[in-house]
């Protein structure tokens, strides 16, 4: 699936948890190798997501990465995304199948495990977190050379899913 999708780990923004402008830090996250971000920003205004958008389209576009746009299939095509995330509000797949051009990518959010099969979509999911964990850093903690210390390259995804 990682070889069909080209990325094994997406950014998914938050622009409430950082001290940097969002731009600013997915621009450094692309800079050190990451290959996918999901804009997940629920509260903003059609038109500021749009804008957005734009924004991070120009610089995944530049560092050869995709852009996933989470629940708005109107923004996504319209800065030419790679894909959107579904919620479970968001169009039929069927419905986004036939407007979106081919190879789209349609993901759909999953929050426990009787969700999975209603949310098929054939291309990517995601799941919720199982615990009350907020951060990659603290979820990824158990694993040995997570994360990356300042004085190595990052290394992007789980180190025991290799």
């Amino acid at each position: 699936m990682v070889d069909q999708l080209g990325f094994s780990l997406c950014l998914v923004t938050d622009r409430s948890q950082g001290s940097a402008p969002l731009e600013e830090a997915v621009e450094s996250c692309l800079q050190a190798g990451l290959r996918a971000v999901q804009l997940r920003e629920k509260d903003m205004a059609v038109r500021e997501l749009l804008g957005l958008a734009e924004r991070l389209r120009e610089s995944t576009r530049r560092h050869g990465a995709r852009l996933l746009v989470n629940d708005r299939s109107d923004v996504a095509l319209a800065v030419g995304a790679e894909g959107v995330q579904r919620t479970g509000t968001s169009l039929p797949v069927a419905t986004l199948r036939s407007i979106c051009p081919s190879g789209f990518l349609i993901g759909a959010s999953v929050h426990s495990l009787a969700e999975a099969p209603q949310r098929r979509t054939g291309r990517t999911s995601s799941s919720s977190a199982l615990s009350t964990t907020r951060r990659l850093s603290d979820s990824m903690a158990h694993h040995r050379g997570w994360p990356p210390s300042s004085a190595s390259p990052p290394r992007w995804g789980c180190p025991c899913s290799r």
